[in-house]
């Protein structure tokens, strides 16, 4: 939905635009793994000092960076819901001003 409005108004670019837009996408992908991991392996020791065994650690941190990361998507549905309702209210006024 967000991409149809964004099509709409922009320069088509076509293949090379997809590939950009998949390069960006692997690209965070490839930074932001290192942090979950991170955060994960912080949780499963947290866990194995309050005394769970390993299996119990790992489910207990799993859970717990799960509801960590959730807020990554949680606020990208916002700014894109945003990003949506301003690209528009932009072309509305851009086809008022043309009458």
């Amino acid at each position: 939905m967000v991409f149809a409005a964004i099509c709409s108004t922009s320069i088509s670019s076509g293949a090379l635009g997809l590939s950009i837009m998949g390069g960006a996408g692997m690209l965070s992908v490839s930074l932001v793994l290192p942090i979950i991991g991170n955060v994960f392996d912080a949780q499963v020791a947290s866990a194995m000092t309050s005394g769970l065994s390993e299996t119990s650690a790992q489910l207990d941190a799993g859970s717990s960076t799960l509801r960590s990361v959730a807020i990554l998507p949680a606020s990208l549905i916002v700014a894109f819901i945003g990003l949506y309702m301003y690209v528009k209210n932009r072309s509305k006024e851009e086809i008022a001003s043309d009458w």
